[in-house]
């Protein structure tokens, strides 16, 4: 079995432990009745995996787009290994000021306090390397 393949068998039981762990059986005389459970526990690990996948979702997307543009859409070649280096450490500057700008919005329109340790550091450097891979990427197949 490739690694691949153990990813996604792991994957496919973690979603079934969460899925059934959210679930309360209720038995009456004659039928058995599965509703979703209400308890404050059930709902907050809802409530964190949630905003964990929309925040990795949301981030991802919001750091990866301009490389992803500049190298497929406006460039369309690999570009050099000092500009790809400058292009990221400039967009992980950008990045992280935006994520500071968005946390305090966000917070502000919440009503909650913002925290410093809401932005992620390392999550913005290893979109940086992510984005310096995406602009250095060499195509197998030119196109025709």
């Amino acid at each position: 079995m490739n690694k691949n393949k153990k990813y996604h068998w792991g994957l496919l039981i973690g979603a079934v432990i969460v899925f059934f762990s959210t679930l309360s059986v209720n038995a009456s005389d004659d039928y058995v009745r599965i509703e979703l459970s209400t308890g404050v526990v059930s709902q907050f690990w809802v409530l964190l995996g949630s905003r964990l996948v929309l925040s990795a979702l949301y981030t991802w997307s919001v750091g990866l787009t301009p490389p992803l543009i500049i190298r497929f859409l406006i460039v369309r070649r690999p570009i050099g290994k000092w500009w790809a280096i400058g292009t990221a450490v400039g967009f992980f500057f950008i990045n992280t000021i935006l994520f500071i700008i968005l946390n305090k919005l966000i917070a502000d329109a919440v009503g909650s306090q913002t925290h410093p340790q809401t932005t992620n550091p390392m999550a913005t450097m290893l979109i940086a390397f992510v984005s310096y891979l995406i602009l250095r990427k060499k195509l197998k197949h030119k196109p025709q």
